[in-house]
């Protein structure tokens, strides 16, 4: 499990990222991302106004990219990888409003090699608006990533 610097170190690094970066102008801008002792990872975010499908209603595609977001960052701060989506299940439960404050969690339920299980809900309040289930690959591991450039001519050591 990776430390809340570590994580805030990551972001700054990809800060146009659309669901979490901040410097993103049109982005989700999911903030704050923090774990959990129990491996859960927890995420919040509030809708801009041109989010809306229809009807004050939060639309299917940001749902669904703040779960894949979260779900993404539960590989990153559990087991110190990122990794790409190679399957995401979403179930709409409840229309989700464009106004409201999100809390979006996941957690890593099963990890075989490469290849993570990854389950994320979405809330308004307690009410259970989304929730998916995924399986994610490992595009890189941040831990090597993170030696190779510490070892690099006149990194800083």
């Amino acid at each position: 499990m990776i430390d809340q610097a570590t994580i805030s170190e990551f972001r700054q690094r990809y800060n146009e990222c659309f669901a979490c970066g901040s410097e993103n102008p049109i982005g989700l801008h999911i903030d704050p991302i923090e774990s959990r002792e129990d491996g859960t990872v927890e995420g919040r975010f509030t809708p801009r106004p041109g989010f809306a499908g229809f009807e004050n209603t939060l639309h299917g595609g940001v749902v669904s990219t703040a779960l894949d977001e979260i779900s993404a960052c539960a590989a990153m701060v559990n087991a110190v990888k990122l990794v790409y989506t190679a399957k995401l299940e979403i179930r709409f439960r409840r229309p989700a409003s464009s106004d409201s404050e999100f809390l979006i969690r996941s957690r890593i339920t099963e990890s075989r090699g490469r290849r993570f299980m990854i389950e994320a809900e979405m809330l308004d309040g307690d009410v259970l608006v989304a929730s998916s289930t995924g399986l994610f690959v490992e595009a890189f591991d941040m831990a090597e990533e993170s030696r190779s450039q510490s070892s690099e001519p006149g990194a800083d050591v």
